[in-house]
């Protein structure tokens, strides 16, 4: 097919032309971090494999109140005002990036694509359990073996949760300049 039939076939209905960014607004000054990096860093260990242990759905267990910077752990279907699923604040493309950033790590590729694409499994450090970061149907997501977070233990929850705000954050440094993940220099 020649590059201006295909032209032609392409719409961009979705792209709102007078915006740079979306979803995750990535403009203006830079605001990495590397010392709050490192310490949240510190906490997980990167280059592990899943072990396919991975599939409870402690996930839809968990919102973010980016308001008043907190996660909530609620069972299923409660909702609050201002929260949101990780799906609804990050795409799973720039999750996939900042955990690159992050922890220099090499997500693992699925041969069968139909519902993923992509997996990325850390470890904490003190509790020794996994943590696998990926997308389903495009939706970016995590996921561990628990079905409830009431199974999820101490410290591993609250680190949890210190790594899911800073990953969703404008202080996730990208390694160049304080430049926040995602952001351009």
């Amino acid at each position: 097919m020649k590059a201006d039939v295909i032209n032609e076939k392409l719409t961009f209905s979705k792209v709102d032309t007078t915006k740079r960014y979306y979803m995750i607004n990535l403009s203006g000054e830079r605001m990495g971090d590397y010392e709050i990096c490192e310490n949240v860093r510190k906490k997980w260990e990167s280059g592990v494999s899943s072990d396919g242990n991975s599939n409870g759905n402690v996930n839809y267990d968990c919102t973010f109140d980016l308001k008043n910077k907190i996660i909530r752990w609620d069972d299923k279907n409660e909702s609050h005002f201002n929260d949101f699923y990780l799906s609804n604040i990050i795409t799973s493309q720039l999750l996939l990036y900042r955990l690159i950033c992050m922890f220099r790590a090499h997500p693992e590729i699925e041969q069968d694509p139909y519902k993923t694409i992509w997996w990325l499994t850390i470890k904490h450090r003190k509790s020794g359990k996994k943590l696998t970061f990926g997308e389903w149907k495009g939706a970016s997501g995590f996921w561990l073996p628990e079905s409830s977070h009431t199974e999820l233990k101490q410290p591993f929850k609250s680190d949890l949760e210190e790594l899911l705000l800073f990953l969703v954050s404008d202080q996730i440094p990208h390694p160049y300049d304080r430049c926040t993940a995602g952001q351009i220099a």
